[in-house]
């Protein structure tokens, strides 16, 4: 069977959870082609918004968080959305038509607008799923012609439903990661690898895979303490921040690990005692499964401190203040009775077997297309 899977190149999650759905499916025999939507429809458009995004979260975070919020409430942007959409769905309808899925699933808002609109408009059949990345219901997702909602958590099914959505067609069996990221993992190998000990505190800094937060003023306050931790640092794609982070290391005596974009996080997280990081979806997930607990640094107003709701509502983490964030940190970490209740607290949430979750019912859906027994998504549904 053949699947086509919408993503948007808006911060890495989005892409993530686009191939690791296409990976499992192809290990089943599937054919899969992931499109990176707006590049696909106009790269003069894929430009400005992805650049606008990136330089509004970086130096204008509290805008960003406004128009987020007004979007919300249903207040302009929505209705810009709605007139780009149908505009731009009319590229999609090419490739829809040439490739013909059997399913089509999208792991970011715009593009499932754009396929709302056509299969309202009777262009297609095939069913539409959505596959949410944060731990959040935006009205962006909610659309009429919409056939299977993945929801990250529990909780999110009554506020999905809220909007209107047959609590049928809502299936919250979390963001999908790399099946990878659950292999077993030597630890006393990954501690001689990065040159750490395991009987001194571990924390793992994250600023997100274009290396945003304030990295470097954790880091710094660490370094100006005389507790004794050690610091696995990811800079993510920032060269700049990287490198100031190789000129931390070369002058202090504490252990601290500067890395650029790297595949180990699984690892990293492994082996570290806290992660200090951006509340983004799939982090939060990942942390999740390797019942890490978490140090919400710097979130993007909207739907990152959405995030931190979720984190913070369930037990799983504590907030640090910019500039003064060791406190809480070393408070988190000489708990033993604390950090026990995170890790028994993100076992219970956690959802590991995700991907393939989402591969089974990706399969159900097409097979009962394929056998003319699907009863799609209609305009009475939201």
């Amino acid at each position: 069977m053949k699947a086509l899977i919408f993503t948007v190149s808006i911060g890495a999650g989005h892409n993530k959870a686009a191939e690791a759905i296409g990976g499992v499916l192809e290990e089943r025999g599937w054919t899969c082609k992931i499109v990176d939507t707006l590049q696909y429809i106009n790269k003069a458009a894929h430009k400005i918004v992805v650049g606008t995004y990136l330089e509004s979260v970086k130096f204008t975070p509290q805008l960003y968080g406004l128009l987020y919020r007004k979007a919300e409430s249903g207040e302009g942007l929505a209705d810009i959305s709605q007139v780009l959409n149908q505009l731009f769905s009319l590229r999609l309808q090419g490739l829809v038509e040439q490739f013909k899925p059997d399913i089509m699933v999208c792991t970011h808002p715009f593009p499932l607008q754009m396929l709302s609109i056509l299969k309202g408009r009777r262009k297609f059949k095939a069913p539409v799923m959505a596959v949410l990345t944060d731990y959040a219901v935006h009205p962006f997702w909610v659309h009429r012609f919409v056939d299977a909602f993945v929801l990250p958590a529990e909780h999110l099914v009554h506020d999905l439903a809220l909007s209107g959505v047959n609590q049928k067609k809502i299936f919250p069996l979390g963001i999908p990661v790399n099946p990878r990221f659950l292999e077993s993992v030597d630890r006393a190998a990954v501690y001689n690898d990065f040159g750490v000990n395991p009987d001194k505190p571990i924390i793992l800094v994250m600023g997100g895979g274009l290396g945003f937060g304030s990295v470097e003023k954790v880091i710094g306050a660490l370094m100006d303490t005389p507790w004794d931790v050690q610091i696995l640092a990811v800079a993510g794609d920032n060269k700049k921040l990287y490198d100031r982070l190789e000129e931390i290391a070369h002058s202090t005596d504490k252990t601290l690990v500067p890395l650029g974009y790297t595949n180990q996080v699984g690892s990293l997280m492994e082996i570290a005692d806290v992660l200090v990081s951006k509340p983004g979806g799939l982090t939060v997930t990942e942390a999740l499964i390797k019942h890490l607990p978490f140090a919400i640094l710097s979130p993007i107003p909207g739907q990152e401190e959405q995030n931190s709701d979720f984190l913070l509502n369930n037990g799983l983490a504590v907030r640090l203040q910019k500039n003064n964030p060791v406190p809480a940190l070393r408070q988190l970490l000489q708990n033993p009775l604390r950090l026990k209740q995170i890790r028994e607290m993100a076992e219970n949430l956690a959802k590991p077997t995700s991907t393939t979750a989402i591969a089974d019912l990706i399969n159900t859906l097409a097979t009962k297309h394929r056998n003319k027994k699907f009863i799609p998504a209609s305009k009475n549904d939201v």
